[in-house]
């Protein structure tokens, strides 16, 4: 039995992960509710019921919404009855731990020059 080389290609596809970057899922309930949003990064995996993802930040729904945030990642399944995927760029906190001067880079010209030219009294 010879296989088309289309149909090799599309099992593969099937197989494959999702894409590398960065994607955000959110989760909500039957009436539209947000039940937890994750930012990913790396590679996704459907599984049943929803995505096996590398997460790097959760927000949970309200009543009380808890931000937490994993630098290293952390390997979670994201379930639920509608989830909703969608790519997006680096969050900015992560920026800020791999470039902690960028946070005081709005200090003024005068902090920012070296202070030999200044009079002593």
């Amino acid at each position: 039995m010879k296989l088309s080389p289309l149909l090799l290609l599309f099992a593969a596809l099937a197989v494959l992960p999702g894409c590398a970057g960065y994607t955000k899922f959110r989760t909500t309930n039957y009436r539209g509710e947000l039940t937890a949003e994750w930012t990913a990064r790396g590679f996704y995996y459907p599984v049943s019921g929803g995505y096996r993802i590398n997460a790097i930040e959760r927000i949970s729904g309200p009543p009380h919404m808890l931000v937490s945030r994993y630098p290293e990642g952390r390997r979670t399944n994201v379930t639920g009855p509608n989830i909703v995927r969608w790519r997006t760029n680096k969050p900015l906190w992560m920026y800020q731990l791999e470039f902690p001067a960028a946070a005081t880079a709005n200090r003024s010209w005068r902090e920012t020059r070296p202070h030999r030219d200044e009079k002593l009294p």
